[in-house]
């Protein structure tokens, strides 16, 4: 026994870094070489346009269902009404908000690349935008076409926002709009924002609710709406942990193996090596345990880039929110309580970080940048690279591209939603190619529950029309069983149905 640990260790340290590898112009060694029936596809792949969820809208329950249920993954954006003329004046209240915004579009020389503004739609209750006299640069989307919006010079252009959509219960629309860049001229504009207070409760207005027109929209608070629709994690925060990522992996090699720590998983590395002859990825990565906080190790942490530590902590809250509030309406879509998930989890659930370096590799056609399987995990939390595509999902017995916006977040349920839910919603499996001429980050955060927690189908989604279709087991059983398999090409799952 001895021996053989002596020389895993051997093998361990003789091991150059997939990065290495890259930068040194090397082809794939033997050990990452896949066999020939597995390898990718260098054929272009159809193109998967992820589901996008509107979280804080009235399908957003519908949506999420439908989204887990086909692909298993989904990206975490008075007259005329015949009502009292002064029905929104009087609901706005007298501690209403008014936000002013003055926009400033630099000049682009890649306009064809950059939005001034990402397609949004406002929050408000209504806008009044002060568009700039000479350059153009509003669009509006309307049946899938983008439109140029064009206004007289001393016009003032006003636009609906959702708040106004949700109390016409649908009748007007909140329309959802973007700017465009100009690579000669700059661009000036004021938008003032006109919101309901945020503890006013907003729902569609009684007397637009009829048998003909049934209610669209729940009534909720204006506070706990922008809370959904935010979740503090703004583009720039994104771009914010994309730059650790990218910064610790260009460090030398020297200074990033003191974070090396491949005998357990942690730390940085790349594949472990369970036994010789396993099939090794194109990757490198940095595997860090997030939640329970007191289970941190901090010596594996990086101190380099300085702001590693603060980003990936307030990274670790804002994403533990995103889980919570998205595990809610699962459990609504399938009927259960709404902390069915949440509670499951316990103060004790487990979060880790990932973040994966995938090299250009010379031989893309040999290789994975990530060997196809589907995540152990509850529910699953990627940040995409921006600019690299390479993830792929099979749906059908066939491979799909996943296309994503660059400042998405892409969730994926993973086993345990998939036994939980009875088999109602489908862990997709999934694999990462590499490219020739490009590196590629991205950031995974794996929720799951505890090692000792006991997990089954929900006793409410077994029935005579449904029977159980999974075991019950702790989770550090199932772990056991999922990281040989793993390696093996072979889904742990199987392991767990009746």
């Amino acid at each position: 026994m001895e021996g053989a640990m002596s020389g895993l260790k051997n093998m361990i340290a003789e091991r150059k870094m997939v990065q290495e590898r890259a930068v040194s112009g090397e082809d794939p060694p033997p050990q990452y070489i896949l066999e020939e029936s597995h390898r990718p596809i260098d054929d272009p792949q159809p193109t998967f346009p992820v589901p996008v969820v509107h979280l804080g809208h009235s399908d957003e329950t519908a949506e999420i269902k439908a989204a887990l249920q086909s692909w298993g993954m989904f990206q975490v954006v008075a007259k005329s009404l015949e009502l009292d003329k002064d029905f929104f004046s009087t609901h706005l209240g007298d501690k209403s908000r008014l936000n002013a915004r003055f926009n400033y579009y630099p000049s682009c020389s890649r306009p064809d690349l950059v939005f001034g503004l990402k397609p949004h739609s406002d929050a408000t209750l209504i806008t009044v935008i002060l568009p700039d006299k000479d350059v153009e640069g509003l669009q509006v989307m309307k049946d899938g076409k983008w439109f140029k919006v064009t206004t007289s010079p001393h016009a003032l252009l006003l636009n609906i926002g959702d708040q106004m959509e949700i109390m016409s219960n649908g009748i007007f629309k909140s329309p959802v709009h973007r700017v465009v860049t100009n690579p000669d001229n700059e661009r000036i504009s004021v938008a003032m924002l006109c919101s309901n207070e945020l503890d006013k409760e907003i729902g569609p207005a009684d007397d637009l609710v009829n048998e003909m027109r049934p209610r669209l929209y729940k009534s909720f608070k204006m506070k706990d709406y922008l809370e959904v629709i935010d979740h503090g994690l703004s583009s720039s925060f994104l771009d914010e942990i994309r730059d650790i990522a990218r910064t610790f992996f260009n460090l030398p090699m020297e200074e990033k193996q003191k974070y090396s720590n491949l005998i357990d998983g942690e730390g940085y590395g790349n594949d472990n090596i369970i036994e010789e002859g396993h099939i090794l990825d194109w990757n490198d990565r940095l595997y860090l345990l997030v939640q329970p906080e007191d289970e941190r190790k901090l010596e594996l942490w990086p101190v380099n880039p300085s702001s590693f530590r603060d980003v990936l902590h307030e990274y670790t809250i804002k994403t533990r929110k995103l889980i919570n509030c998205i595990l809610k309406v699962v459990a609504k879509s399938l009927e259960l309580d709404k902390d069915f998930f949440s509670s499951h989890l316990g103060d004790r659930s487990r979060l880790n970080a990932r973040f994966n370096y995938y090299p250009s590799c010379s031989r893309h056609d040999l290789v994975f940048g990530l060997k196809p399987h589907s995540d152990s995990t509850l529910i699953t939390v990627i940040l995409p690279d921006k600019d690299v595509e390479g993830l792929q999902v099979m749906k059908d017995g066939k491979w799909f591209k996943v296309t994503t916006s660059p400042h998405a977040l892409l969730l994926n349920i993973g086993d345990q939603m998939e036994i939980m839910s009875n088999g109602i919603f489908k862990s997709p499996v999934h694999r990462v190619v590499t490219n020739p001429d490009n590196e590629r980050i991205s950031v995974a955060m794996f929720c799951s529950n505890e090692c000792e927690k006991v997990i089954g189908p929900a006793d409410d989604l077994v029935n005579e029309m449904r029977p159980r279709l999974y075991k019950s087991f702790k989770m550090k059983d199932y772990l056991e069983v999922f990281v040989p398999r793993f390696f093996q090409g072979k889904r742990a799952i199987d392991w767990a149905k009746l």
